[in-house]
């Protein structure tokens, strides 16, 4: 018996739909829903439109997020060296305190009441009251006497602290960033997802033509066994099989359902014909391949349509 809660799931809020499947899936699907022959009287040009804000907002989001993290650890490695270069100083810092001070042990407590173990071994958030502390000694007890060691000091102190002030400011940036993001991913599948029904609807009865949407292979639970077909635009390359469906071993069988002639890659990238493994399929005819598929490291089917001014229909199934 059909489960009618099946019917108001967002389809496309899976854990195992990872970003760059869920883009390289819009973006086919966008796509697919452009061609004439498939948005005929422009009955998806809402959807499409609605679909393209809501992958902006989201992508445009995601290489935010992505060009902070790479800024954030940037500045993580800029702080880490820093650091290392004040506990570093302080550490030498140790034999001349302990020279000037070895009648007033008192005094040097205020600089290591510890020895250099409390530095070495302090976290983040423990680190910056050691520094106010030994700051406060060298400024009290050492200035006089040593002003270009306590200058050093301190400067090292403030590189620290402004280096480490940056990047908590940005991890704080990409969280509030990465809080959006997961609004906006979440109201694109939505998007997705109506788009599916609406479609679907439009198509009862008609699977053939709905499988000229969609490609199943960027979904994460693609059928073993599965057809996907569509329509390719004159002089154009698409993905028809994407990485992750079929492996050496697996039965393909390409059709050309249109009126002239396409060309079927194998290949280890997307959207790219390999001269090497290439063959051209007629119109209106079917090719089964098996036992002759390439060792890759990952598998994709491309298609071109060489004709410059017509569409084509193509088809594949993966068994």
């Amino acid at each position: 018996m059909l489960n009618p809660e099946r019917l108001i799931e967002d389809l496309f809020d899976d854990q195992r739909l990872s970003d760059a499947k869920l883009r390289g899936f819009s973006d086919d699907a966008l796509l697919r829903m452009s061609f004439p022959d498939n948005n005929p009287g422009g009955i998806y040009s809402t959807l499409i439109t609605d679909t393209t804000s809501k992958y902006n907002a989201f992508f445009g989001k995601m290489n935010n997020v992505a060009i902070k993290k790479a800024i954030s650890e940037g500045l993580t490695v800029t702080m880490e060296a820093s650091r290392t270069a004040v506990v570093n100083y302080i550490s030498d810092l140790n034999n001349l305190v302990k020279f000037k001070f070895k009648n007033s042990p008192a005094t040097y407590q205020e600089f290591y009441p510890l020895g250099m173990k409390e530095y070495y071994d302090a976290d983040l958030s423990q680190l910056p009251t050691l520094l106010a502390r030994i700051k406060a000694a060298a400024n009290t007890h050492l200035l006089a006497s040593n002003p270009a060691e306590v200058g050093e000091l301190i400067a090292l102190i403030d590189a620290f602290t402004a280096a480490r002030t940056a990047q908590q400011t940005l991890f704080i940036e990409v969280e509030n960033l990465s809080t959006g993001r997961r609004e906006d991913r979440k109201a694109l599948t939505l998007q997705l997802t109506t788009n599916m029904l609406t479609i679907a609807l439009n198509n009862l009865g008609n699977a053939d033509n709905y499988n000229n949407y969609y490609n199943p292979s960027y979904l994460p639970l693609a059928d073993k066994v599965f057809t996907t077909s569509g329509i390719i635009a004159a002089g154009a390359i698409l993905v028809a099989v994407n990485e992750g469906v079929f492996t050496r071993s697996s039965v393909l069988t390409v059709y050309n359902q249109g009126l002239n002639d396409l060309i079927y890659s194998i290949t280890d990238q997307p959207g790219v014909i390999d001269p090497a493994h290439q063959f051209t399929v007629q119109a209106g005819e079917e090719k089964r391949v098996q036992g002759e598929i390439p060792v890759f490291e990952q598998y994709y089917i491309n298609v071109q349509n060489p004709n410059p001014i017509d569409n084509g229909k193509w088809k594949v199934k993966v068994g």
